[in-house]
C-alpha cells in the first residue's frame, strides 16, 4: 500500500479506487507495540496531503491536512463553502468518504467558521445570510454584553452583571445588522445607532468583553496570554482581524460628528482615544520610554470636552489620561 500512495497520481480515479480499502483498513486497526500503525497512518495522510496540494485538489488536500488554527484554509470561504457542498454531495465516491471521515467535522461547523470570517469582515448581512444555512449551530452565549463600554475595560465585571436574556453569536450579528440598517433609514437618532455599532465592534476586539466571538473550532485568539502592561510586551500584527479597531474606530467618529451634544461626543471622543491607543499598545517602538503616548483624540479632549461631565468621569478613572492632562 505505500509504494501505491508514493507513486499514485493524485485525482487519478483508478488510484484512489487501488488505495481506498487500504487506507480504510489503515485507519480502523488498532494500534500494537508490534504494529507502528499511528507512524504508518500519519505518514500516508501527510503524503496524500501533499499529493492533493500540488494536484490543485484544495478540497482533498484540506481533508487531509485539517483546518488548522487561524490557518490560509480556515480564513478561505470559498475553499470552506467547497468543502460543505461535498459533504452535501448524495453520490459521493468511496475516497471522497474516507477524505471527509480524516477531516472529521461538521457543515454546520464549517458554516460557522465561515460566519464568523464574515463578521470580520464586517459584512454583518452576508454572516447572517451564512449562519441561517446551518442546521445546528450551537446557540452558546457570549461573555458580557457586548454594547455596554466603560473608561476602563473591566470584563470580568460585565460577565458577572450580564441580563438574563443573554446574546449569542447570532443575535450579536443580527443587531448589528438592524443598527447598521437604523442608522440608515433613522438620520434623527443615527449618532446613537453608530455608537452602538461602534461599542459592538470593539468588544469583538482583542480589547473588548466579547474577543470569544471570534473562537471556534478553527479560528482562535492566540495572543490570549498576551501582557499589555508588561514593559517588555511583543508586537503584535495589528492586521489580525480579533486585533483593529479600525472599524469601531470611523465608527465612533460618525457618532461624535452627527452629534450637537458635548457629553455624547466627550464619550465618542473617548472611545477613540481607546481605539487609537490599542493600536498604538501593539506596536510599540523598543525603544519607547513611558507607559503611554497620547494620540489626536486625548488632544481633542482635552481642547474641546474639559468642560463635559464625562471629562471629570475620565479624570477620575483614566490613570493615562490623568498624566496626560496635568491633574
Amino acid at each position: 500500500m505505500l509504494a501505491k500512495i508514493e507513486e499514485g497520481s493524485a485525482g487519478s480515479k483508478k488510484f484512489e479506487e487501488s488505495v481506498v480499502d487500504d487506507l480504510k483498513w489503515l485507519k480502523a486497526t488498532e494500534h500494537t507495540q508490534y504494529f507502528r500503525r499511528n507512524d504508518a497512518y500519519t505518514w500516508v495522510i501527510s503524503c496524500l496531503a501533499e499529493k492533493y496540494t500540488k494536484a490543485g485538489d484544495a478540497v482533498k488536500a484540506t481533508c487531509f491536512k485539517g483546518i488548522g488554527v487561524d490557518s490560509a484554509e480556515a480564513m478561505n470561504n470559498e475553499l470552506l463553502n467547497n468543502i460543505v457542498k461535498l459533504l452535501a454531495k448524495e453520490k459521493k465516491t468511496p475516497f471522497e468518504e474516507f477524505a471527509l471521515s480524516v477531516l472529521n467535522t461538521s457543515a454546520d461547523d464549517i458554516i460557522q467558521i465561515e460566519a464568523v470570517n464574515l463578521l470580520y469582515q464586517y459584512k454583518y448581512k452576508d454572516a447572517e445570510a451564512k449562519l441561517k444555512e446551518a442546521v445546528n449551530v450551537k446557540g452558546d452565549s457570549v461573555y458580557g454584553d457586548p454594547f455596554v463600554i466603560h473608561i476602563n475595560d473591566n470584563h470580568d465585571a460585565d460577565a458577572s452583571i450580564k441580563k438574563k436574556s443573554c446574546y449569542t453569536r447570532r443575535d450579536f450579528i443580527q443587531k448589528m445588522c438592524d443598527l447598521e440598517a437604523k442608522a440608515e433609514s433613522d438620520p434623527a437618532h443615527a449618532a446613537d445607532y453608530y455608537f452602538q455599532l461602534g461599542n459592538g465592534a470593539y468588544n469583538m476586539t482583542y480589547f473588548g468583553n466579547n474577543r470569544v466571538l471570534y473562537q471556534t473550532g478553527s479560528t482562535y485568539i492566540a495572543i490570549q496570554g498576551w501582557d499589555f502592561i508588561s514593559s517588555s510586551k511583543p508586537q503584535i500584527d495589528t492586521t489580525l482581524p480579533y486585533i483593529s479597531c479600525s472599524h469601531a474606530l470611523a465608527y465612533y467618529l460618525k457618532a461624535m460628528q452627527l452629534s450637537n451634544d458635548k457629553e455624547f461626543k466627550a464619550k465618542c471622543c473617548f472611545m477613540a482615544a481607546k481605539c487609537e491607543q490599542n493600536r498604538f499598545d501593539c506596536s510599540i517602538p523598543k525603544d519607547f520610554k513611558g507607559d503611554f503616548k497620547a494620540g489626536n483624540y486625548f488632544k481633542m479632549l482635552k481642547q474641546d470636552y474639559a468642560a463635559t461631565q464625562y471629562y471629570k468621569e475620565i479624570i477620575a478613572e483614566c490613570g493615562y489620561f490623568k498624566t496626560f492632562a496635568g491633574k
